[in-house]
């Protein structure tokens, strides 16, 4: 394999995980704000029900604050915590970075600026400097929507065929 394919190869997929992030980093977000959502409104129909009939609705009451709270206490394996996303935004940002610089370095061999010789130093340059993205991929557990994948397969393909076709 030739180090111009090895350059646009890389180049999609740092584009597709970047994207991919992006979307998927949105998405827990939403289901983040979802839970919260959810979890106070348990609290406050437990609340209501409680004040209600303090007799009968006592034993509902402390069903659905164990509810919450057990709900509570398993949220950060059920939803990425905060640190996590902070986490997912930094690994974005890396294959941003990582993107810019293929897609600079494609641009240039496609140009002719550079020859293919000093392409592969920098391009083997660069995969040194990836440490850093799988230190953080490693850190983190990105799961894998369908969903997310069609719609990043998507725009990865509008952006090639707006830019590269």
């Amino acid at each position: 394999m030739s180090i111009r394919n090895n350059i646009w190869y890389d180049f999609v997929n740092s584009k597709y995980g970047d994207e991919y992030l992006d979307l998927y980093i949105g998405r827990q977000r939403w289901i983040r704000k979802l839970f919260r959502i959810f979890t106070i409104v348990l609290s406050g129909s437990a609340f209501a029900t409680a004040l209600q009939d303090l007799k009968v609705s006592t034993a509902i009451f402390s069903g659905l604050i164990l509810l919450s709270q057990g709900i509570t206490s398993i949220e950060n394996f059920i939803i990425h915590s905060e640190d996590d996303i902070t986490k997912l935004c930094d690994l974005r940002l890396q294959y941003y970075k990582n993107t810019v610089m293929l897609e600079q370095l494609w641009h240039n061999l496609e140009t002719k600026n550079i020859d293919e010789t000093e392409a592969a130093r920098l391009y083997f340059l660069s995969k040194s400097d990836t440490s850093i993205l799988q230190e953080l991929s490693n850190k983190v557990n990105v799961r894998k929507y369908k969903g997310l994948k069609a719609k990043s397969d998507i725009i990865i393909r509008n952006y090639i065929n707006t830019y590269y076709a």
